[in-house]
């Protein structure tokens, strides 16, 4: 994913004078992603999404249900993103209800989420990876994949964008353990011009292992803290000074599989973002976010464990 940081263009009065071309006559840039060819089927399988348009200065997450047909449960390994410049991420979701294949829909906000649920995430960073060698998500034959791209055109002019979704598959008969996603997620909050702190509590209701954690915020974070309050108060991650680019690349912290981080039952969770918002208006979702994204093993049956307030 390349780095993206959210510009407001400031439009002249006179942009609205009647000469002035509608919106949608304007001539929209092409940052669609490079087609990267064919995908050797031995390796998985590659979607192609559908192109949008996005206005200047506009922010969206866009959803798309893939037309892909499966037989049989599949292990996924590693799931890669390919957008052009401008977007933020692609990650594969799990819609709670059938989806048409071939559709798309808007899913920017909360309200428009609340069917969805991340099923595999890319890695982290380049050259860090959630899950390492031995360890597999699975895909089930009866999960309905969304796939979500999210986009912040800050540029002056209209673009139009379209990504790409490689799913890599494990050996269904290795011998591989599963894996799946804690996240501890702020999803109703409104930060008000100033400095203001957020904070989000979890309780753990079975032993976990973590392999890999990182926290998010986007361009107004000052500092991220993720920590154990009880029984024994312990900071598991920290970023004490939140700089732009840490919006599309965190720091992650990752934990050898023989010695993961060892969440146990009981522990009590809690995630700060500390926000220094100048604009002059209040921030909500998706403009700012307040997450913590770890890997753990094994994976329960649900798989993932989402402590959402």
């Amino acid at each position: 994913m390349k780095s993206t940081r959210l510009v407001f263009a400031v439009l002249s009065v006179q942009a609205a004078v009647a000469c002035a071309p509608a919106i949608d006559e304007v001539e929209a840039v092409d940052l669609r992603a490079d087609d990267p060819g064919p995908f050797d089927p031995s390796l998985g399988f590659q979607i192609e999404g559908p192109e949008f348009r996005l206005e200047a200065g506009e922010e969206k997450m866009l959803c798309w249900v893939p037309d892909f047909i499966r037989d049989s449960d599949l292990r996924i390994a590693k799931f890669v993103g390919l957008q052009g410049d401008v977007g933020h991420h692609v990650v594969a979701m799990r819609s709670q209800r059938p989806r048409e294949p071939g559709s798309s829909f808007d899913c920017t906000n909360i309200a428009q989420m609340a069917e969805l649920a991340p099923l595999v995430l890319p890695d982290p960073a380049p050259g860090v990876s959630f899950l390492p060698d031995g360890f597999f998500i699975k895909l089930a034959q009866s999960d309905s994949i969304v796939i979500q791209s999210h986009y912040v055109n800050y540029t002056t002019t209209p673009i139009v964008v379209r990504d790409f979704a490689r799913f890599f598959v494990a050996d269904a008969n290795a011998d591989l353990v599963e894996a799946s996603y804690l996240i501890v997620n702020r999803a109703s909050f409104r930060i008000e011009p100033g400095s203001h702190s957020v904070t989000t509590a979890c309780n753990v209701d079975q032993d976990t292992n973590i392999l890999a954690t990182l926290g998010h915020m986007h361009e107004h974070g000052r500092s991220f803290r993720f920590e154990r309050l009880a029984p024994t108060p312990e900071t598991l991650y920290t970023v004490d000074a939140w700089t732009t680019d840490m919006r599309d690349e965190p720091p992650v912290s990752t934990f050898a599989p023989a010695t993961p981080l060892a969440l146990q039952a009981g522990d009590q969770l809690q995630v700060t973002c500390d926000y220094n918002n100048a604009t002059d208006h209040s921030l909500s979702f998706p403009e700012e976010m307040c997450t913590s994204v770890s890997a753990y093993f094994p994976a329960r049956g649900d798989g993932l464990i989402l402590c959402e307030q």
